[in-house]
C-alpha cells in the first residue's frame, strides 16, 4: 500500500516544481478540506483560482467554519463556484455567522452536484430575492439554527431524503 505525505508537506512539494505544482493538487483536494479561519479560506481561494478548471474537477467535501465568513471572501469563493470549470462537490459544511444572504442564493453555483448540504447561520436571513436554484442532487440536508425560514429550503431541494433541523430548543 502506498502512503502519501500529509497536505502540509505536499503543499510544500508543490512549490518547488511546475511537475509537482500542477500534479500536487490532486492530492491536496481529494479528501474533506476544512478551512477555519479567513487565512486559511483566502489561501484556498487563491488556490483554486491559479487553476479553477482543473482544481475544482478534484475538490468533492468542503468545511468551511470561519466566523464571520468575510463577504469579500465569500464572494471570491461564489466566483470560483461559476466559472466555466464546473465543480464537482458533493459535500459541504458552511457557517455563515451573521451574514444576510440566505445559503441557497450563496451556493446556487455548487446546486448541480451537491449531495449533501450543513448550513449554520446565527440570525435570520432574508428569502432568496429570485427563485431559488435547484438542488437536484441534495439528499441529506442540516440546518442549524435558532430561527430557521425553511421555504427556500423546500423549493430548492425537491429530492431531499433527510433533513435535520438543529435549534436552541432541539434536534427535530
Amino acid at each position: 500500500m502506498t502512503r502519501f505525505p500529509d497536505r502540509e508537506l505536499i503543499s510544500r512539494m508543490t512549490r518547488t516544481c511546475s511537475t509537482l505544482y500542477r500534479g500536487g493538487a490532486i492530492y491536496l483536494l481529494k479528501d474533506d478540506v476544512a478551512l477555519q479561519t479567513e487565512e486559511q479560506l483566502l489561501s484556498f481561494c487563491l488556490f483554486i483560482a491559479v487553476d479553477e478548471r482543473t482544481r475544482l474537477h478534484h475538490l468533492r467535501t468542503l468545511t468551511l467554519l470561519c466566523d464571520p465568513l468575510p463577504q469579500d471572501v465569500t464572494e471570491g469563493l461564489v466566483h470560483i463556484f461559476k466559472r466555466k470549470s464546473r465543480s464537482k462537490l458533493v459535500s459541504l459544511e458552511i457557517l455563515f455567522g451573521t451574514m444576510s444572504i440566505h445559503p441557497v442564493s450563496v451556493l446556487a453555483a455548487i446546486a448541480p452536484t451537491l449531495e449533501e448540504l450543513i448550513v449554520y447561520y446565527d440570525r435570520t436571513v432574508r428569502h432568496p430575492l429570485h427563485p431559488p436554484a435547484v438542488y437536484p442532487k441534495l439528499r441529506k440536508f442540516v440546518l442549524k439554527t435558532d430561527y430557521p425560514i425553511l421555504r427556500p429550503y423546500i423549493n430548492a431541494f425537491p429530492k431531499i431524503a433527510q433533513i435535520t433541523l438543529k435549534t436552541c430548543h432541539g434536534t427535530h
